[in-house]
């Protein structure tokens, strides 16, 4: 589809989304389509900066909007993924949102939903049951991650909320958070609440989240803290080290022969590689800068001309090049 749509101006009571309210399983496919600017706004439910609801295939979307209202099932991108999948998409900015089921990226997630390979930096505000990703997960989390913040004007006992994930009913793997909750009993830093959830090799920043605990138990919150294999505590330094995260077998390579998932730039936390971001000294293209490009160098050294090497573009391989390599050297 292709739909770029700027400075918008969308409200309604539901199924609300810039680009459209519903996308039901039988329409095409909404690939590469973005709202930058403006806002949306719902009162009753299903409210998104795209989507109000999605049952089909969301791929390579992005939302940057102001979402707002008393909708439930309220997000970012997606307002409820019924059973769709959501994949390459990121939001940032601001959901401001003042009922349940309310997630920086999708509010909503049913069963038989996926959401892969996708992020978002919002900062996030709810009821309850509220995640700087996902509001409510019934369904498959993989590979994704959340920076902002969660809050809930509701402050008691099941307030659910999560710097990833509110209410976790299903599956999240593979993801990390950074962002602070909510301080109340069923606030955390993976999911505020998880009922029967499986959730493995998962990550949080506790210096930035200021948060001890990876999520509570249904329905009495018993906390549950950091434990290796599940969710993990990491201070800022260790949450920027990709050895915190291969150990727990997060894919940072192409080499097993299906495509890259993970890039970890210099001082930063991990990136999803199918965003496309690019390594500077990484001259093999593998996404991170090791003993095989210091070796390309090696063989194009002091050579004129247009070489994978020469990494400033200035038709030689020379010191400035080496300079560049060092200085983003991974090992």
């Amino acid at each position: 589809m292709d739909v770029k749509l700027v400075n918008v101006d969308v409200s309604g009571d539901e199924y609300v989304g810039a680009l459209a309210g519903s996308s039901p399983s039988e329409v095409s496919d909404i690939i590469g389509c973005s709202v930058t600017g403006g806002s949306v706004t719902a009162s009753g439910s299903k409210l998104g900066g795209l989507l109000g609801y999605n049952d089909g295939f969301v791929q390579n979307c992005y939302s940057t909007v102001l979402v707002s209202g008393s909708a439930t099932d309220a997000g970012g991108l997606i307002g409820e993924n019924y059973n769709g999948t959501v994949t390459g998409c990121y939001t940032a900015g601001t959901l401001s949102g003042s009922n349940t089921y309310t997630g920086g990226l999708v509010g909503y997630a049913g069963s038989n939903s996926t959401v892969t390979q996708s992020y978002s930096e919002m900062a996030v505000t709810g009821y309850a049951k509220t995640g700087s990703l996902i509001g409510q997960n019934r369904g498959t989390v993989s590979d994704c991650y959340a920076l902002g913040d969660a809050s809930a004007s509701f402050t008691g006992s099941g307030c659910e909320t999560g710097a990833l994930v509110g209410f976790n009913y299903g599956s999240i793997q593979n993801c990390f958070s950074t962002g602070s909750v909510t301080d109340c009993l069923s606030g955390a830093a993976i999911a505020g609440c998880s009922y029967e959830g499986d959730i493995a090799g998962c990550f949080w920043d506790i210096q930035t989240s200021g948060e001890d605990k990876a999520y509570t138990i249904a329905f009495d919150y018993t906390p549950v803290y950091s434990s290796q294999g599940v969710a993990g505590s990491k201070t800022t330094a260790q949450m920027q080290s990709k050895s915190t995260f291969t150990d727990e077998g997060w894919d940072f390579s192409s080499d097993d022969g299906d495509e890259q998932v993970w890039i970890m730039l210099p001082g930063s936390y991990p990136k999803l590689a199918v965003f496309g971001y690019e390594i500077e000294g990484d001259i093999d293209g593998s996404g991170e800068v090791n003993l095989e490009d210091l070796s390309m160098m090696a063989a194009e050294w002091l050579l004129a001309g247009d070489y994978a090497a020469d990494i400033n573009d200035d038709g030689k391989v020379d010191m400035e090049d080496y300079a560049a390599l060092a200085e983003y050297w991974q090992g």
